[in-house]
């Protein structure tokens, strides 16, 4: 009896059976897309099982929102069918993600027109910021380092005073690093700490982290959620958070430091380093009628350009929020940067 797998379709059975055209199969056999393992004698395509695995990965990363110039990339990249799925599943979940908090944008401007009876121009404002931030940060994630190269003497001898500093507070500790991004600050933690758990909301940026020369000995890349932080595993005695405070909107900093806190028992460490506000850096800079956030315009190489949430504190600002939650605060202001360093009270 022959197996399953060695069973051969002639075209018009695997369009039927896979729900493309006739039409489309010929298409992706000339680009080479999908070429059907065999022929016979007239010349007549045949397709396998193998032929199915590779069209159920085309129509997948076609419904994600791939090009079909990017399918065929992917798939020579990750002949692995494990790898292929895995991939197809981390860019789905992520857009599921980004769909929730669309559809939390959604909800809190229908109340909004449902309470007030009209509609608030703010609730709106508010969708078209969920929509556009992830979608900056998505792809920004292979420029996202060039922040750090900058050919600024001043700027370089402080991010070196700032490792320095880090190098110091995190030796042999168990950290917890929010937000690492692309894993630019994790490489200098996971230098000194026993352990670390680094986290991110996109799958995107971990995977540029993981290419990184990281000691993955003593690291784990998790994804994880800056403002539910109660859902990484782990007991911790140390958490960072750089350049991540400065993204996060003045009405909710206190649900990121109460959630933050609350996972470290008294006398923890905590770090944070961010920018210090440069006229002309980092794009134009906005405020806005009636806000307590201010924003800066991002353009990307390939031209495209968002507005981001980007909150720039003094000295005596940065006190009066930490000061509630930290013994022994540290605070240095830099010319580019500042960084801050306390136990947990």
């Amino acid at each position: 009896m022959k197996h399953e797998e060695d069973r051969l379709f002639k075209t018009s059975e695997f369009a039927k059976t896979t729900g493309v055209s006739i039409r489309t199969l010929r298409h992706y056999d000339e680009i080479g897309l999908l070429k059907p393992s065999y022929r016979n004698e007239a010349g007549h395509r045949l397709y396998n099982v193998d032929d199915f695995i590779r069209m159920q990965n085309i129509i997948t990363l076609k419904f994600i929102g791939f090009s079909l110039h990017e399918v065929e990339k992917i798939m020579d990249e990750n002949n692995n069918l494990k790898d292929c799925l895995k991939i197809q599943r981390n860019v789905i979940e992520k857009k599921i993600k980004h769909l929730n908090n669309v559809v939390k944008a959604l909800k809190e401007a229908e109340d909004v027109v449902e309470n007030n009876n009209n509609t608030n121009w703010r609730a709106l404002q508010n969708v078209i910021k969920a929509v556009n931030m992830e979608q900056y940060y998505s792809n920004r994630v292979k420029e996202y380092e060039n922040i750090y190269n900058r050919n600024d003497k001043v700027r370089q001898d402080e991010q070196e005073r700032i490792k320095a500093k880090m190098r110091d507070v995190f030796i042999g500790k168990n950290v917890l690093e929010v937000a690492c991004g692309t894993g630019y600050w994790t490489e200098t933690i996971s230098k000194v700490a026993s352990k670390l758990t680094a986290v991110d909301i996109l799958e995107e940026t971990l995977t540029e982290a993981r290419k990184k020369n990281i000691n993955a000995s003593n690291i784990k890349f998790s994804i994880g959620d800056a403002y539910k932080l109660e859902e990484v595993e782990g007991q911790f005695d140390a958490a960072c958070a750089n350049f991540w405070f400065s993204h996060v909107p003045k009405s909710r900093i206190q649900e990121f430091l109460e959630g933050l806190h609350s996972r470290f028992e008294k006398g923890s460490a905590i770090f944070m380093a961010d920018n210090v506000y440069v006229p002309g850096i980092g794009g134009e800079f906005l405020t806005k009628y009636g806000e307590k956030d201010t924003y800066k315009i991002r353009e990307l190489s390939n031209g495209e350009k968002y507005e981001i949430i980007k909150n720039y504190y003094s000295e005596e600002k940065l006190r009066s929020i930490f000061e509630k939650y930290a013994d022994d605060l540290h605070i240095t202001i830099g010319s580019c940067f500042w960084w801050i360093w306390y136990t947990v009270k």
